[in-house]
């Protein structure tokens, strides 16, 4: 089933990665939504590039706190001097730490692999 969302999403982006504005030092996170039927096929419903970060769930909380938190130190480490060396350090740290599964859905060519997952 998560192979599935992942190739999902993954093919939603290589549709559209001509279309995303890229400059360094920007980034965005989307909100993807799936349905799940009665066999646990996921169907995809939407993308939002403003998703919800409330926290009112209380279920919520952990999640959102460790998905911001996780984004603010990648983006400070790809801005440090030895800039590759902290991106695949944080990456291989973030892919490794089991407090949210992060998988990597796509690289640009020339982009060093990182153990995924």
């Amino acid at each position: 089933m998560l192979d599935k969302i992942f190739e999902t999403m993954r093919l939603l982006f290589l549709s559209v990665k001509d279309k995303l504005d890229s400059r360094y030092g920007c980034f965005e996170i989307f909100g993807l939504d799936f349905l799940l039927t009665e066999n646990l096929d996921p169907k995809f419903m939407d993308i939002t590039s403003c998703p919800s970060f409330s926290t009112e769930m209380v279920d919520a909380k952990p999640v959102v706190r460790t998905l911001l938190r996780d984004v603010v130190v990648m983006a400070q480490d790809l801005h440090e001097k030895n800039r590759e060396k902290a991106r695949e350090s944080r990456m291989d740290q973030v892919l490794g730490c089991g407090q949210l599964n992060y998988k990597i859905l796509h690289r640009e060519p020339g982009d060093k692999d990182v153990e995924q997952q």
